[in-house]
């Protein structure tokens, strides 16, 4: 697996545990937002990476 695959790989996992975690918080933020579910897990997995690599 290519390092760009394993970074997909990790986002994409970022971005599942982090809806699972927060679920229904993170519904609701959502709609505080603006934003749905998924522009809401691409910016927690955003975060997660750029924490991890911090």
């Amino acid at each position: 697996m290519s390092p760009r695959q394993q970074k997909a790989v990790v986002i994409l996992g970022a971005a599942l545990v982090g809806t699972y975690v927060l679920g229904n918080v993170a519904k609701s933020q959502a709609r505080v937002l603006g934003l749905n579910a998924a522009q809401l897990a691409a910016l927690t997995a955003g975060v997660a990476f750029a924490m991890r690599n911090a």
